[in-house]
């Protein structure tokens, strides 16, 4: 079963930052195994079930004018930091970019870390929210600095260390690899559109000087990543075999 689930969580999650089907499992998380067994047997905790099921029953009840007040198409209803909370925001996220610019984590993390822009706020509203129910928040709106920096903590110090141990599990995957060095030289050449495989060869890369390993890379960037297109030329007035063209998709290279 362990080896099932070893090779199904590679399946769905090998395409790395190629696809970018990795990068949004953002919660993913590593879960350690005890070898040790201890039976435990003692009543359930009927106080913090009893505060978390109050807890949905208002998230549940809230109306957006319990937050914003009534409606006025010219006031934007949203939520937001409050000072304290966006100096945290501000010196996490300045980090972060930094981080990613470099570009120096292996096999997707930067596109991982990448994402976490997006959700340390949606983190922190749904902490807010929470904090909101329990009557621990002083504004409504106002994300304050404890949430702000809960979630900075958690996003650094739980998610982040997990997110290393699964792509390290994920490990090097030649195909990967090679359609990594593919789509690296035509996103790098903004005014390519088109290649043929033989451009490829041509390179002399390692691990995609032979036809078989430039078609599996070839065919990972189309059927998987979704990054280029086959099409069969047909052949010349004089005959001869057709070739084929692939043609970038242009979202790629904005």
């Amino acid at each position: 079963m362990a080896a099932f689930s070893r090779k199904l969580f590679r399946e769905v999650l090998s395409g790395g930052d190629l696809d970018g089907m990795t990068a949004r499992f953002s919660l993913l998380v590593w879960p350690d195994r005890n070898e040790e067994f201890v039976y435990v047997d003692r009543q359930p905790n009927h106080q913090a079930e009893h505060e978390t099921d109050q807890v949905f029953k208002k998230l549940l009840s809230l109306e957006p004018a319990a937050f914003f007040g009534p409606y006025d198409p010219r006031n934007a209803r949203a939520f937001r930091f409050d000072d304290a909370a966006q100096e945290i925001f501000i010196e996490w996220y300045t980090q972060n970019q930094k981080h990613v610019r470099k570009d120096k984590e292996p096999d997707g993390l930067t596109a991982h870390f990448s994402k976490y822009a997006g959700l340390f706020p949606r983190l922190a509203i749904v902490h807010h929210l929470i904090r909101h129910a329990l009557k621990e928040t002083a504004s409504p709106i106002l994300v304050d600095a404890e949430t702000a920096a809960g979630v900075e903590s958690f996003i650094d110090n739980y998610l982040e260390p997990h997110a290393r141990r699964i792509y390290r599990h994920l490990g090097g995957d030649p195909l990967r690899d090679n359609a990594r060095r593919i789509a690296t030289w035509f996103v790098a050449d903004p005014t390519m559109t088109t290649f043929k495989a033989r451009d490829i060869r041509r390179k002399q890369w390692s691990g995609l000087t032979e036809q078989d390993d430039v078609n599996k890379a070839l065919d990972y960037l189309e059927n998987v990543a979704g990054w280029v297109r086959c099409v069969n030329d047909l052949s010349g007035p004089r005959g001869g075999r057709p070739s084929s063209t692939y043609r970038i998709n242009p979202m790629v290279q904005r």
